[in-house]
């Protein structure tokens, strides 16, 4: 222990010589105070070994007397003690590093006993709930953070944290120092001794206020949007009945100014000069074109307010693609432009014929309209996907060689009155509705429209249908693309 090799290098010697010179005051003045009959308890120092090395002791010293009772000596216990100081240093310094952490975090941390005391806790628990100091909230009960009205929920959780281990995540209304309420998020978990048993809980809390403000704004702007949209499409609904209902309204008089145009320049009411002629063509042709949007625009509003009775009937496909072609044939030849139908077997359709071939002839036309030079060809068949032929449904295909349309203005297609690009409106005749109209009328229908194109190489518009309308409930299912 002294670090001497043997006992009689250290008797006659001393006991001072072997304390560190620092403590040697001390321990004389220990000696004395034993000697004259102070009671003395257990005393620690720190030894000197011979080759200079310290060690840290805890001496237990008693006076050692004859048989008169006069002190001769002094005897003591010395027990090393060093192992236990560096465990102590650790401990220390672990304890230090808690500390730290335990104050480093922007979350409340707080150590309570099984009865909800507080314990321990972090400043960030006294800012959260505004307390001057985390020595106020030591001792007081952590239910007095809580405001009232949730008591019976906070004691039911801590329960379940002592069954279960833990609370989970939830959410309460805190209390700060000044009674005043917050929204707070606390978790707690169990705390165990070395043996298992409970000994107490550890709650991390935050201060969720502003995320609750957050989404209550958020809420309050979506109800703000549902309840415009909702009157949007009412709106829009009443916009759709309107315009449905003023059908005849609007027809009539267009329908007498074509056919009392019609009239005059077949000569049944006398004879007309070219330039009368010419205007009444032009006449005719502005009213036709005229009524050719009215009655775009009252079946999309039809169709938009749930209004369309669908006049179904079965038919040969190759029949309607015929007619289409025979339709735009004058408008084809005239530019020069070659016509082509493929039409693969004899297959039979069962859909509203009418509206069908409304939208080969949009898609058609356009396709003619659009294009200098070159073909337009008409491909219709059963549904390809991945090599698979589906029986059950129709795929038709519309491919130019004209203008093209660039990838960014495929968007536009679709949407009404529009055209990819303003000046098309003066350079081609168009209302810009077919394609927004071809669109409703397929997805009426349980199909769909999309369209593949090349800027300045063509365009190829294709449909999907199925080939026997399945009504209402099915047409989700039997939409598709290319």
């Amino acid at each position: 222990m002294y670090g001497a090799s043997s006992k009689e290098d250290i008797l006659g010697r001393s006991a001072l010589e072997f304390i560190s010179q620092a403590e040697q005051e001390k321990a004389a003045t220990d000696i004395l105070g034993i000697i004259a009959g102070e009671a003395r308890k257990t005393t620690e120092y720190n030894i000197v070994r011979g080759d200079g090395s310290r060690y840290d002791t805890e001496v237990s010293p008693s006076v050692l007397k004859d048989t008169s009772g006069n002190p001769i000596g002094i005897i003591a216990i010395i027990r090393d003690i060093t192992e236990r100081r560096q465990a102590e240093n650790q401990l220390r310094q672990s304890e230090e590093k808690l500390r730290l952490m335990f104050e480093s975090v922007t979350e409340g941390v707080t150590i309570t006993d099984l009865t909800g005391n507080i314990i321990d806790t972090n400043e960030a628990t006294a800012r959260i709930h505004s307390f001057g100091s985390r020595q106020k909230l030591i001792g007081q009960s952590a239910f007095k953070l809580i405001a009232e009205r949730d008591y019976a929920k906070a004691t039911e959780n801590l329960e379940k944290t002592l069954t279960e281990g833990c609370s989970g995540t939830l959410e309460y209304t805190l209390l700060r120092e000044d009674r005043s309420e917050f929204h707070g998020e606390l978790v707690a978990s169990l705390m165990k001794d070395a043996t298992g048993n409970p000994v107490g809980f550890v709650a991390i809390t935050r201060d969720i206020t502003s995320r609750k403000r957050a989404e209550q704004e958020i809420t309050e702007k979506n109800q703000a949007l549902e309840e415009a949209n909702a009157q949007l499409q009412e709106v829009d609904r009443l916009k759709s009945i309107f315009l449905s209902s003023m059908s005849h309204e609007l027809r009539t008089p267009l329908n007498s100014i074509i056919g009392f145009t019609s009239l005059i320049l077949d000569g049944m009411t006398g004879d007309i000069n070219e330039e009368q002629k010419e205007q009444l063509t032009l006449v005719k042709s502005s009213s036709n074109h005229l009524l050719s949007l009215i009655n775009d625009v009252l079946d999309i509003s039809k169709i938009e307010a749930g209004m369309v009775e669908l006049s179904l009937e079965e038919f040969a496909l190759k029949e309607v693609v015929s007619e289409v072609v025979e339709l735009l044939t004058p408008t084809a030849q005239m530019k020069g432009i070659e016509l082509i139908a493929e039409t693969d077997g004899d297959i039979q359709v069962y859909t509203d014929r009418r509206r069908f071939k409304q939208v080969l002839i949009n898609l058609g036309g356009n396709a003619v309209k659009f294009t200098k030079q070159g073909s337009v060809r008409i491909v219709a068949g059963l549904h390809q996907e991945n090599g698979h032929i589906h029986e059950d449904s129709l795929e038709v295909h519309v491919i130019d060689t004209g203008i093209g349309i660039k990838q960014e203005d495929i968007d536009k297609l679709f949407a009404p009155f529009q055209q990819v690009d303003g000046s098309l409106t003066r350079r081609f005749e168009g209302t810009g509705l077919g394609l927004h109209h071809s669109k409703k009328i397929l997805t009426m229908l349980g199909g769909d429209i999309w369209i593949k194109s090349k800027y300045g190489k063509g365009s190829d518009f294709g449909l999907i249908l199925p080939l026997k309308y399945r009504g209402d409930e099915d047409n989700e299912e039997n939409t598709g693309g290319g």
